[in-house]
C-alpha cells in the first residue's frame, strides 16, 4: 500500500483472503469485513479483531447496527461448481450466530436499519425480501422475469427501516415500505446498479449503467435525473438527503455531488472506474474506492484529505456518521482503516423549498396555478425559451415537469425570468401572479 498523505492516520489488516465487503457502525467502534474466503471480521477502529466468523460462501455484503451490536452478512458465488450456503447471517455484539437463512441464491444487494430491526436484501433469486431482527421473512417481492433479467442488484434502507428501495436487471427502481406496499416505481433505460435511501428516508437516489442518476422521493416519484459523463456504479445520500454523492466510469472516471434539487456542486476525476462510495451522516467526509485499487478521501468541498494505493481492487468503502473512521475492502487480502480528527459540516447551498431558511411562499401557488393554467405544449414553450431542456428535466407528464421546472429555476434564483415569460405570453395570469407575489 502506498499513500500521498500522512496527516492521516492508517492501519490495515491482513484478512488471508480477498476482502469483499465492509462497513463502519455508526459510532465508528466496530468495521466488519466480509471476505471471498468465506469469513466475517469484526474489527476495533485501531483495526484490532474482535471476532471472526465462517459463511456458507463468499461474503459478498456485510452491514452493522448504529451501535455494532448487530452485524449481518450477504453471502454469494458466480463460480457454477461453488453455489452452496448461498444467503443471509447475523451475529450479536459478541459474534455468536444469531440466525442464518439460506436462500439457495446470490445475495447482491444488502442494507440494515440502524437499530438493527430489519434487514433487506436483494438476490439472484429475482427477488427483494425483508426480514426481522429474528430472521423471519417479513414479506419477498418477486421481479418478474427469467434469468439474470430479474436479478435485484442492490438495496438500500432509511435509518427506522420503514423505507425500502431496490435497484433491478428489469431496468427500474422499487420504493416500498415496511410493509411491502409498493410506494413508487421509477423505470429506467439500463441496470441499476446502485440505490441509496437517506436516513430520513425522504430521499432516494439511484444509479444505472447507461450514465442516468435518479432521485426520488419518499412516494418513488422522480424529483429529478441526470446524464453524466459515463457508467453509474455508486451512490450514496448524506442522512438528510441534501448531498448525493456519485461514482461513475469506465472512460471517465470520476466522483461527483449533488444537492438534492439536482445541481452540481463539485467533480473530482479518479484512477480507475469508481466501484464504491461513501459519506457521512453531516457531508463532512466523502469517500471513493476504484476498480484499479485507488482510495481517495474528501472533505465536503471536494478537497483531498488522503489518497492511498492497493494492489487490487477496492470493492468497498464506508465511513463512521462522523466522519473520523473510514474502512476500505481490497481483493489483495486487507481491510484498511483511517483515522481522521474532526471536521466541520460543509454549507451546502440549499435547494427549493429546502435548507435552513424557509420555503420561498410563492412556490405552492405558483406551481399550482400553473399546472391548472398552463398546458402540456405551452411548457415545452416556456422551457425553450427559458433555455431549460424540456427532456432532461425530472417529473413526468405536465404537473411533474412544472415541478421540476419551479425547482430548477429556484436553485438558480431565476423565477423572475419565469414570472416575467408568463406576463410576456400569458397576459390573462397577471391578476393570479400579481396575488402570488403580494404573498
Amino acid at each position: 500500500m502506498t499513500s500521498e498523505t500522512s496527516s492521516v492516520l492508517t492501519w490495515s489488516y491482513q484478512a488471508g483472503s480477498g476482502v469483499a465487503s465492509v462497513d463502519v457502525s455508526a459510532d465508528g467502534r466496530r468495521v466488519l469485513a466480509g471476505t471471498l474466503g468465506k469469513r466475517v471480521l469484526c474489527l476495533d477502529r485501531d483495526g484490532l479483531l474482535i471476532w471472526s466468523a465462517e459463511v456458507g460462501n463468499q461474503a459478498w455484503h456485510v452491514a452493522l447496527s448504529a451501535d455494532g451490536q448487530v452485524a449481518v452478512g450477504g453471502t454469494g458465488s458466480t463460480r457454477p461448481w461453488d453455489m452452496k450456503g448461498r444467503g443471509l447471517y447475523a451475529w450479536d455484539v459478541q459474534g455468536h450466530a444469531r440466525w442464518a437463512l439460506d436462500l439457495g441464491a446470490s445475495v447482491w444487494g444488502l442494507a440494515l436499519a440502524a437499530d438493527g430491526r430489519t434487514v433487506v436484501a436483494g438476490t439472484s433469486g429475482r427477488e427483494a425480501l425483508l426480514l426481522d431482527d429474528a430472521g423471519h421473512v417479513l414479506w419477498r417481492r418477486e421481479i418478474p422475469g427469467i434469468g439474470w433479467w430479474a436479478w435485484v442488484w442492490a438495496a438500500a434502507l432509511s435509518a427506522d427501516g420503514q423505507t425500502v428501495a431496490v435497484g433491478t436487471a428489469k431496468k427500474s427502481v422499487l420504493v416500498l415500505d415496511r410493509g411491502g406496499n409498493l410506494m413508487g416505481e421509477q423505470s429506467t433505460e439500463a441496470d441499476v446498479f446502485a440505490v441509496a435511501v437517506a436516513a430520513d428516508g425522504g430521499t432516494v437516489a439511484a444509479g444505472s449503467s447507461d450514465r442516468q442518476v435518479y432521485v426520488l422521493d419518499r412516494g418513488g416519484d422522480l424529483l429529478w435525473r441526470q446524464t453524466l459523463e459515463d457508467k453509474v456504479w455508486a451512490v450514496d445520500l448524506s442522512a438528510d438527503g441534501r448531498l448525493l454523492v456519485v461514482g461513475a466510469g469506465e472512460k471517465e472516471a470520476h466522483v461527483r455531488t449533488f444537492d438534492r434539487g439536482g445541481r452540481p456542486l463539485w467533480k473530482r476525476y479518479v484512477k480507475g472506474s469508481v466501484s464504491s462510495v461513501a459519506v457521512s451522516a453531516g457531508a463532512e467526509v466523502i469517500v471513493a474506492g476504484t476498480r484499479q485499487g485507488h482510495m481517495y478521501l474528501f472533505d465536503g468541498q471536494g478537497e483531498p484529505l488522503a489518497h492511498t494505493v492497493a494492489s487490487e481492487i477496492i470493492r468497498a468503502v464506508a465511513v463512521a456518521d462522523d466522519g473520523q473512521t473510514v474502512a476500505a475492502a481490497s481483493e489483495d487480502g486487507y481491510v484498511y482503516g483511517f483515522l481522521l480528527p474532526p471536521r466541520p459540516r460543509p454549507s451546502l447551498s440549499p435547494g427549493a423549498g429546502e435548507g435552513t431558511g424557509a420555503p420561498d411562499p410563492t412556490l405552492a401557488p405558483l406551481r399550482r396555478l400553473l399546472i391548472q393554467r398552463l398546458n402540456l405544449q405551452e411548457t415545452w414553450a416556456c422551457c425553450f425559451d427559458l433555455g431549460v431542456d424540456f427532456e432532461s428535466l425530472g417529473g413526468e407528464g405536465k404537473a411533474g415537469k412544472l415541478r421540476a421546472l419551479l425547482a430548477h429555476l429556484a436553485q438558480r434564483e431565476a423565477l423572475p425570468r419565469l414570472i416575467d415569460w408568463l406576463r410576456r405570453n400569458r397576459p390573462d395570469m397577471d391578476a393570479a401572479l400579481d396575488e402570488i407575489l403580494k404573498g
